[in-house]
């Protein structure tokens, strides 16, 4: 059956010699024998094998798609489509087919990669991604890489499972993530940190919880799953470098995203700082403790300097709800959160690690965090991560411990807020202690 089919296909291309169009008999005649090629292939390695043993076949398909290609006729369209799924059959758990398919086909993918016809982009992208999975030296920057992944990158910012997939396989292979960054465009760059960011999502808590089993487990269900050293240490120095534009909040610059790609960058970086071994990491980095301090106390004086988009919001009434573009404005802002995630990232980084714990109590860090503690639309879970911070701060520290035993009760704050939530405050004299409890129905 190959042989014939083979063959069917070759007197074809001759007869397509010098012509400019073809036949509807002979795409019918191309559709059926890549039908059949592609299903054959399916499940079969001595039918893959023989497959590249016919020397012609792969030349010959290359051929016709490209001249397929320059046809603006629907049924020539599906008859690429199908012999790209050929060649994603051809070449799944067969590595030396692989690299014969990378070998005549990559310039010709990519290009189909290009293309308007969305099926034919997805079917062109599994091809490259299977093979790359199988070859992952391909992913490495030079010759091809950087092209390759800014190319998925664009493919991934339209929601393509296999831009995804291919992004998330670079993003393994070193120094792809540090030599494409620079020159991506932000819509890239903002999908790829969103992608590292999902990536850390997946990831426990604490890997080095984990017993050494499951461990095993999870590598091998999502092998290429993971954010490199060297990748979360770029974009810590693009953080430090560029935190402070977030304070830029007029309204035309906000909607630009440069400022949204400061405030994903934190997000990213909060996010692992709560992993290992990525914690480690980030604790020794003390002018990152230092920025983030810093930047914390200005947001929060901004926010307190008058009615701007970091003014806290503390009662949900001040919201009008049934107005959605107003809560959706607030939770599109690139400031959106941005507080509560510097409050993350400090409360992390002084985990368990003495020095830092000191540092940010002589920059005079306590008290800033305590102040940051209120319930805050802009920042949800703010109170819950100022908390943790100040446990995390406080924790084998008994110099930290005393600036908050020093502290002296001023007087009674509004409990507005409180009672719109059913809560109040209850003072104890005697033991001195203050305890928020139930609101009593009157």
């Amino acid at each position: 059956m190959l042989d014939s089919v083979a063959q069917t296909l070759h007197t074809i291309l001759e007869s397509w010699s010098g012509v400019k169009d073809c036949s509807e008999e002979d795409l019918e005649t191309v559709l059926t024998s890549y039908r059949s090629l592609r299903n054959g292939c399916a499940g079969s390695p001595e039918f893959q094998t023989s497959c590249t043993a016919n020397t012609l076949l792969l030349d010959d398909t290359h051929k016709i798609m490209t001249f397929l290609l320059t046809l603006e006729n629907d049924d020539a369209a599906l008859c690429v489509r199908v012999g790209t799924q050929f060649l994603g059959n051809l070449i799944v758990n067969h590595s030396d087919n692989q690299l014969l398919v990378w070998d005549k086909f990559s310039s010709l993918l990519k290009k189909m990669l290009a293309s308007q016809d969305t099926k034919l982009k997805n079917f062109s992208a599994m091809v490259l991604y299977n093979i790359m999975l199988g070859h992952p030296d391909l992913c490495a920057p030079k010759p091809h890489g950087i092209d390759l992944f800014a190319t998925f990158l664009k493919f991934a910012v339209l929601d393509s499972e296999f831009g995804v997939y291919a992004t998330e396989l670079f993003l393994s292979t070193p120094d792809v993530f540090e030599e494409s960054y620079p020159t991506l465009d932000i819509e890239c760059r903002l999908k790829l940190l969103e992608v590292c960011h999902d990536i850390l999502l997946s990831m426990p808590e604490n890997v080095a919880k984990v017993d050494d089993k499951k461990k095993k487990e999870m590598a091998k269900s999502e092998p290429t799953r993971k954010i490199l050293m060297s990748s979360l240490k770029f974009m810590v120095e693009q953080l430090k470098r560029r935190s402070f534009l977030i304070l830029k909040t007029s309204a035309h610059y906000a909607d630009s995203l440069e400022p949204r790609e400061v405030s994903k960058l934190i997000e990213v970086v909060a996010c692992a700082s709560s992993k290992e071994p990525y914690v480690t990491e980030l604790q020794s980095d003390k002018s990152l403790l230092i920025d983030c301090t810093f930047l914390l106390k200005s947001i929060h004086m901004a926010g307190q300097a008058g009615d701007n988009d970091f003014s806290p919001i503390h009662k949900l009434s001040e919201l009008n709800l049934s107005d959605k573009s107003v809560a959706s404005e607030i939770e599109h802002h690139p400031a959106f959160g941005f507080k509560a995630s510097l409050v993350r990232l400090l409360g992390n980084l002084c985990w368990r690690h003495k020095e830092n714990q000191d540092q940010v109590r002589e920059l005079d860090g306590i008290p800033l965090l305590l102040d940051c503690c209120s319930i805050d639309a802009r920042n949800p879970l703010m109170i819950q991560w100022v908390v943790l911070a100040v446990r995390n701060l406080c924790e084998n520290n008994k110099e930290n411990q005393g600036v908050i035993a020093a502290l002296n009760r001023e007087g009674t704050i509004d409990t507005r807020m409180l009672h719109d939530l059913g809560l109040t405050i209850h003072a104890d004299e005697k033991s001195n202690k203050i305890r928020i409890v139930p609101l009593k129905n009157k």
